[in-house]
C-alpha cells in the first residue's frame, strides 16, 4: 500500500451493525458470535468503533490485533475494546463460539453516570491488557449473565433498556473484580489507583495539547513528583512515559491508517514541526515515522 493509495481507516458507529435482524435498541447490541461471524469479512481490515465492545469466546481460535499488538483468540477469553482503539480479526476458526456485546457510553451512563465507565481498569488504558482469561466457577457464572442479557435483548419486552443496563453493570463489575491489571495487585481500590486512573483518563483527553507532567499534576491537585511516584508504583512507568506512550499510539494509528503527510500528523499532534515529531517518534518507537509507515503497509 503506497501513501497515496492509503485509505483512511473506517470508523464504525453502532448503527452500522446490521446482521439481518432489527435491533431493539440503537445503543446496545448483542449477538451470538457464530451468527455475527457470518458477516465479518470486512472486519478483517483494521477499523475502529465509537462504542465499547465485549467479546466472550467460549470456544475457538484465531488472532485479535489491537493497537499493534497481537493477542490469541482462545476459549474462555473475554476481550475489551474501547472507543477509538484500532483492531482487526485474523484466522478465526469457523467453529468459534461465544457472544459479542456492543454498547455506547450514552446507553450505560444514562443510569450509571459521572463517567463510571472510565473507572473500569480494562477500558481506555495503555498499561493494561485488553482481555481477561476466565477460570473455575467464573466461566459458568459470567456466561450465564451474558446469556440472560442475550435472551432479554431478543425478548423486546417492557423495561428492556433498564434491565439490559442493570445486567451490563453487573457483568462489568464482576469482570472488574476478577481482572488483574498490570499494576500493583493491591492497588485496585486504593486512593493512589484512583489517582492513576484519573490521570490516564486525562491523558486520553488531552495528550495533544498537554504533554508535560506538571500540567496533569495541576489538574489533579498533586505535585509532579507525587504523580510520578504513584505512576511508577502502579504501572512501573513514569507519568511522562505514559503520556509519551499515548502519543505514540495515536501517531502509529495516523501513520498506518491515513494518507496524511508526516507534517500534517505532526501538526495534528501539536508538535512544533515535523522534525521534532520525527525525533520524538524514533526515540519512543524505535523507527522513524517513514520506516514505521513502510513496515505497516507490508
Amino acid at each position: 500500500m503506497t501513501k497515496d493509495s492509503r485509505a483512511d481507516i473506517r470508523n464504525f458507529k453502532i448503527t452500522d451493525l446490521k446482521c439481518g435482524e432489527e435491533q431493539p435498541h440503537a445503543d446496545f447490541v448483542i449477538y451470538a458470535f457464530e451468527y455475527f461471524a457470518q458477516d465479518i469479512a470486512h472486519l478483517f481490515k483494521p477499523h475502529r468503533h465509537d462504542f465499547y465492545t465485549l467479546l466472550l469466546v467460549t470456544e475457538g481460535t484465531g488472532c485479535h490485533d489491537i493497537d499493534y499488538q497481537t493477542y490469541k483468540i482462545q476459549s474462555w477469553r473475554l476481550f475489551f475494546i474501547s472507543p477509538g482503539q484500532i483492531h482487526a480479526w485474523r484466522n478465526i476458526n469457523s467453529n468459534t463460539k461465544g457472544y459479542i456485546v456492543f454498547f455506547t457510553a450514552d446507553f450505560f451512563e444514562l443510569r450509571y453516570h459521572n463517567h463510571v465507565l472510565a473507572e473500569f481498569p480494562f477500558f481506555n488504558s495503555v498499561q493494561n491488557l485488553p482481555y481477561i482469561d476466565l477460570s473455575g466457577n467464573s466461566k459458568a457464572y459470567l456466561q450465564k449473565i451474558v446469556e440472560i442479557m442475550y435472551c432479554e435483548y431478543l425478548s423486546k419486552e417492557a423495561y428492556l433498556e433498564n434491565i439490559l443496563r442493570s445486567y451490563l453493570n453487573i457483568l462489568l463489575c464482576e469482570l472488574a473484580r476478577q481482572y488483574r491489571p498490570a499494576s500493583h495487585p493491591d492497588s485496585h481500590n486504593s486512593q493512589q489507583y484512583v489517582l492513576f486512573r484519573n490521570f490516564e483518563n486525562l491523558v486520553n483527553q488531552h495528550f495533544t495539547d498537554k504533554k508535560h507532567v506538571k500540567d496533569y499534576a495541576a489538574m489533579l491537585f498533586v505535585t509532579p513528583n507525587y504523580l510520578n511516584e504513584v505512576c511508577n508504583k502502579i504501572s512501573g512507568n513514569s507519568a511522562g512515559e505514559i503520556i509519551r506512550k499515548r502519543i505514540v499510539i495515536e501517531a502509529k494509528r495516523l501513520l498506518a491508517h491515513t494518507s496524511k503527510t508526516i507534517s500534517q500528523i505532526a501538526d495534528e499532534l501539536a508538535f512544533e514541526d515535523s522534525s521534532y515529531f520525527s525525533r520524538f517518534f524514533k526515540k519512543n518507537a524505535g523507527l522513524t515515522p517513514e520506516q514505521f509507515r513502510k513496515e505497516s503497509s507490508l
